[in-house]
Parts: structure tokens; sequence; C-alpha cells
């Protein structure tokens, strides 16, 4: 599990900025949200088969909470929600990737585990660029 924790600690920081920054939740209210979004996550990791997306349902929430924050009441600039959409988009599409990863192995050995990282990589790249967007149309004390 150890590989997974770059992309949820991501997300806990991302929620967290959302929360206080954008929807100006209380610490207790963004704190549930926290807490609520890992229980949720390891959750589902732990109920789930392991054969049920080779170990990736626990990415599943982060699906849905990328969604909720992109349709969300917050003003969002339309290039920042267009990112957001985006990066959901690639999200859904890396993780793609590596679902299929374990059963394309055996006919293509190099896999397609590694776009999932590199498909990844665009997922940040797009989240923090709306955040950056979003704060710009705010005025530079936003974030």
């Amino acid at each position: 599990m150890g590989g997974r924790f770059p992309i949820l600690f991501f997300m806990l920081a991302f929620l967290w900025l959302i929360a206080r920054r954008y929807l100006g939740w209380s610490v207790t209210g963004s704190m549930v949200v926290i807490f609520g979004f890992c229980a949720l996550t390891f959750g589902i990791e732990a109920q789930a088969p392991a054969r049920m997306l080779w170990g990736g349902a626990m990415y599943l929430p982060t699906i849905v909470a990328l969604l909720a924050i992109a349709a969300s009441p917050i003003e969002w600039s339309a290039a920042a929600r267009t990112n957001l959409f985006a990066a959901v988009g690639i999200f859904i599409f890396s993780f793609a990737f590596r679902i299929l990863d374990t059963p394309v192995c055996p006919a293509f050995p190099l896999g397609t585990h590694f776009l999932w990282h590199i498909l990844n990589a665009g997922f940040f790249y797009l989240l923090l660029h709306a955040v950056i967007l979003h704060s710009r149309s705010r005025g530079a004390h936003a974030v």
C-alpha cells in the first residue's frame, strides 16, 4: 500500500484547501470531511475483493470527491473549472490503465502501470493549476 500514499496525501491536502479556503468551512467541518474521506477510502479498499480493480478500489472516493468539487457552488473561473473536469477525466483514464495492468501484463510485458504514473503527473498539475487560476481570479491573498 506504500505506493498509494502520495495520492492519498495529495487528496487530503487538496480537500483541506478546498474546504477551508474556497468553501469556507470550519476546522471541525473540514476535519470531518478529511476523516470521512479516509474512512471511505480505506473502508472500500478493505471490503473490496482483492481482484476487484486489482487493489484500486481505494481510488473510487477520489473520483467522487473530485466530481463533487468540480460541480461545487464555488465560483470557479471557466478555465479553473475546465481544469478540474479535465483532471477528473485524466484520473479516470489513468485509473483505467492501472486496472488494466494486471490482465494486460501476460500479453504485453511492459504493462500499462507506467501510464498510471505519467497520467497522474498531469492530474496533479491540472488540480494545482485550477487552484492557481482560481486564486488569481480572486486576488493573490486567496491561497
